[in-house]
């Protein structure tokens, strides 16, 4: 996918704005440049990942903040408590324990729906809700082709597997090895094959991908 500098969210402050005035937001990381090429994100986006936020500085003299949902806990866990939520994605049969586990945490999503049904009625199911946030988990470029098609003017948010997490269903790494920075190590240790391809070939696409 291929992204405008302009609409890059540097902080948190520009993040709540953006929310406020109702955009729909997505995130750059490496792997969102290898994916579907020809498609261009015309809404504002956040970056998520270390990498491309030295990218950004040091070729693009551009300073952002690195905003991952999972280092961003709290800036979302915020977000949730304070509005009426409505999450789309992942499987069918993992919404329920998703919800029941949220709950055990105090974390409160209002409604929910799996991420199997077609695009139009995802799109239909947005369009007429009447949450004040919309959290997508539909993975890349699926969501951001959802975004694009959306009539109603409202925050939409692809999130990836945040909900999973705070549900414990998928892990992030914390404590220590995320402290020492070696996240990335671990990641490749335990699936190098898919790290090469989310990580690597996508560096050859930067040039192209941010406009």
């Amino acid at each position: 996918m291929r992204y405008m500098l302009s609409n890059i969210l540097k902080n948190k402050s520009e993040l709540t704005d953006a929310i406020e005035n109702n955009e729909t937001i997505t995130y750059l990381n490496l792997y969102s440049l290898y994916v579907k090429k020809d498609l261009t994100v015309n809404g504002p986006y956040f970056v998520d990942g270390w990498p491309l936020r030295y990218v950004l500085k040091w070729f693009y003299k551009i300073n952002v903040d690195l905003m991952s949902f999972y280092v961003n806990k709290d800036f979302w866990l915020d977000v949730i408590s304070k509005n009426k939520i409505f999450v789309i994605g992942y499987e069918e049969d993992s919404l329920d324990t998703l919800s029941e586990a949220l709950e055990k945490d105090n974390i409160y999503v209002d409604k929910v729906m799996h991420g199997f049904h077609t695009d139009l009625e995802i799109i239909n199911a947005i369009d007429k809700s009447e949450a004040d946030v919309i959290f997508l988990g539909l993975g890349q470029p699926r969501q951001e082709i959802i975004l694009g098609n959306l009539k109603t003017k409202m925050p939409v948010i692809c999130c990836g597997a945040f909900f999973k997490q705070l549900s414990k269903l998928e892990y992030e790494s914390t404590g220590i090895v995320r402290s020492l920075g070696i996240t990335a190590l671990s990641r490749w240790w335990r699936q190098p094959r898919m790290l090469i391809k989310r990580t690597l070939l996508p560096l050859f696409s930067i040039k192209n991908s941010l406009l």
